[in-house]
């Protein structure tokens, strides 16, 4: 399964509206595309915010990565190198997902998996 839409397409969140707030952007500058397999593992992540820099991307993950952290004692955010390549990831050792996030220019890439084997392939697929 695949789907992309654009910012406008969007529903209305305030925090997600504050974090493009925050780097000088709106949700017209926003576009997302989301993949998946029928059992839903892994799901592949691609989000651009049209001109903003590596640094202003990499932040609108940080900040609900550590606050989902700070709020939830099962969520772990470290940074980590998966095939060589340097991630943001994030584990929930309650459930053992566990996701991995990369930003190329204005677009973040990441996968998310139902185990740590899972995100790791799929990521080694991702930055193929």
């Amino acid at each position: 399964m695949k789907l992309s839409f654009s910012g406008r397409d969007f529903p209305e969140d305030p925090d997600t509206t504050a974090y493009l707030d925050a780097i000088g952007k709106s949700c017209d500058d926003l576009s997302m595309a989301v993949a998946t397999s029928e059992g839903g593992d892994p799901v592949f992540i691609a989000m651009r915010v049209k001109s903003a820099s590596e640094g202003d991307l990499r932040e609108v993950f940080l900040i609900p990565a550590r606050q989902s952290a700070e709020s939830t004692p099962y969520v772990k955010l470290s940074e980590a190198t998966v095939d060589g390549v340097a991630v943001l990831k994030s584990t929930d050792t309650d459930t053992g997902t566990v996701a991995c996030f990369v930003v190329h220019g204005d677009t973040a890439l990441g996968v998310s998996g139902t185990s740590e084997a899972s995100a790791r392939k799929a990521f080694a697929a991702l930055v193929k």
